[in-house]
């Protein structure tokens, strides 16, 4: 069985191909969803078009020491540092079975909510 977690990362879309070539190495795209958002905002009143590719997996292993998760984080880190204005070019978070974020990395609340859910069973 295993520890279990959902799992939401994302890359501007010029960024893509370097995503992807991970998730096709390790065999991940039968296992994630992918869609695209754009995330338009103004900027000294003009609108800025900000289109964002991501991905999302449900009750996943999502290991720190599986390599398909450090190829993922090496490259989604390397964008965190790559863009001028600080907010980076791709984000990471999970949630685990408990509760719990994990694994995160870039401005993940700017493009994902996380939600913890209490109720009865």
């Amino acid at each position: 069985m295993g520890y279990r977690s959902d799992v939401i990362f994302g890359v501007r879309k010029k960024h893509e191909k370097k995503i992807q070539k991970v998730l096709v190495k390790h065999d991940l795209l039968k296992y994630i969803d992918r869609l695209e958002r754009n995330h338009s905002y103004n900027q000294d009143g003009k609108l800025i078009n900000d289109l964002w590719v991501i991905y999302s997996a449900s009750s996943i292993k999502w290991y720190d020491y599986f390599d398909e998760v450090i190829d993922i984080h090496n490259v989604i880190d390397k964008l965190v540092k790559c863009d001028d204005d600080g907010d980076g070019d791709g984000f990471c978070v999970a949630l685990g079975e408990e509760g719990e974020t994990h694994s995160e990395s870039g401005y993940y609340w700017q493009y994902v909510d996380v939600i913890r859910k209490i109720e009865v069973i």
